[in-house]
């Protein structure tokens, strides 16, 4: 995933979240100075008005959802298998000395080991310096990976921002249908961002996600092998 073709698709992604979700917050904004300056109920039409609005940005939401939802599930499919296979190759590096063709540096000078096994030179700082580039490489696909993310999940919760200052208020009964119809449409959970319309980009996704890494890794590092990672 190098920056620059790859990685311009992600970056609308996340510019067209975060648009997406100020116009969520300011529709909600709007609304709540609506009804602090009725100072009693919510009267029908600023709740209507609100409504129109809601479905518009929904509409908008709903288009970047279908532009883009099996693109965010492969960007973040990849980005996940990249950053457990370099995890666990600088973890083997790390813990066992381990090498694995065409994974760093390591593994270029370390082919002829009878020829560099009696060597001190360069070869020490070497090693240090790729074990060094590998921790870097994962925190930085790590990050990429969290940061892509992040975006979306702003949008999400975003978009139900205005929940909580309708539910805070009681209504007359003239626009308590109004009322009961914006609540059912906020509580919706058909309209979100999601990876491929399989699972909704969300906090709690984000935290599993970063539990599933974590225990991959680390199970994975438990099994003992002498096998490259990569085929030479």
């Amino acid at each position: 995933m190098n920056f620059g073709v790859v990685k311009v698709p992600q970056l609308f992604i996340m510019m067209i979240s975060i648009k997406v979700a100020l116009m969520f917050r300011i529709n909600a904004t709007i609304l709540s100075k609506a009804l602090a300056r009725t100072k009693a109920f919510p009267i029908r039409e600023t709740l209507e008005n609100y409504f129109e609005q809601l479905l518009d940005i929904i509409k908008v939401l709903n288009m970047l959802e279908c532009c883009f939802n099996k693109l965010m599930l492969a960007i973040v499919a990849t980005s996940v298998i990249k950053v457990i296979f370099t995890g666990y190759a600088t973890i083997r590096e790390l813990l066992y000395n381990e090498k694995f063709d065409n994974i760093g540096m390591k593994s270029i000078f370390l082919d002829n080991d009878q020829e560099f096994e009696n060597q001190d030179g360069y070869l020490p700082y070497l090693i240090t310096l790729d074990s060094i580039c590998s921790v870097f490489s994962v925190i930085l696909n790590a990050s990429w990976t969290v940061i892509f993310l992040v975006p979306c999940i702003y949008c999400n919760e975003f978009s139900r921002s205005a929940l909580p200052v309708i539910t805070s208020k009681l209504v007359c009964d003239d626009a308590k249908n109004v009322k009961d119809q914006i609540v059912q449409k906020l509580m919706d959970s058909s309209w979100n961002l999601t990876l491929g319309k399989l699972v909704v980009v969300d906090r709690t996704f984000a935290m599993t996600l970063i539990s599933l890494i974590c225990s991959v890794v680390v199970v994975w590092v438990q099994f003992p092998t002498t096998v490259s990672l990569l085929p030479t």
